[in-house]
């Protein structure tokens, strides 16, 4: 007897991903990279070293010729340099309030907040769990259905390694992005704090099984 059990949890986010940026732009490349050097600057003060921040990494930079269109000429025009600096800084859920708020106070942008699960999450393997129950469940109301009873449990394994088919693939876990606009400049250090209500993960498995039937 062959049968598929499958589970979900819904559990609470553990971290958040937020995106960061700093750009500028000005007449020469080097004044436009001193502002962003700036706001960098800024950035690294409000979060590096902090107990409440797992990583910060500010690793991409670009710098582009900055165009705008002009009408009378009908043609796009050189206007400057842009520079900009990328990265993203780890939270855990419960400082994200007071983190964004106080990179909110820099003049670095915000960009999307997503959350996610660590990998050693405990609903990981509580969902699995509750996969082979359900599996022995399944098995157990075939047997019922032939009046038979339920034997040995002979395989127990992850989708698709039963027979030649091929397995759906299945989310582990669900990170929702969601867009946050940052200030820039011209708050108190503290920052106003909006709160922000993590979004619930779900997590999926499935097993497929073989019994034995009396």
């Amino acid at each position: 007897l062959n049968v598929r059990g499958s589970a979900s949890l819904e559990v609470p986010a553990d971290y958040a991903s937020v995106s960061l940026s700093a750009d500028a732009t000005r007449a020469t490349r080097e004044s436009a990279l001193e502002v962003v050097q700036s706001t960098v600057f800024e950035l690294r003060q409000a979060l590096e070293d902090r107990p409440d921040v797992r990583a910060v990494s500010l690793s991409r930079i670009r710098v582009q010729e900055a165009t705008e269109y002009d009408r009378d000429l009908q043609t796009r025009v050189h206007t400057g340099w842009t520079a900009t600096v990328t990265g993203k800084v780890l939270i855990d859920t419960d400082h994200v309030t007071v983190v964004v708020a106080r990179v909110a106070a820099t003049a670095g942008e915000i960009g999307y907040l997503s959350w996610y699960l660590d990998d050693d999450n405990e609903a990981y393997r509580q969902v699995r769990v509750d996969a082979v129950a359900d599996a022995f469940r399944a098995a157990g109301d075939f047997a019922g259905a032939l009046n038979r009873q339920l034997g040995e449990l002979r395989v127990l394994a992850d989708p698709g390694l039963l027979s030649a088919q091929v397995a759906e693939a299945e989310p582990m876990a669900r990170a929702m992005a969601m867009a946050f606009d940052g200030a820039a400049g011209g708050i108190a250090d503290d920052g106003v704090e909006i709160e922000l209500d993590p979004e619930m993960q779900t997590v999926y498995a499935s097993v497929e099984a073989t019994f034995d039937v009396l």
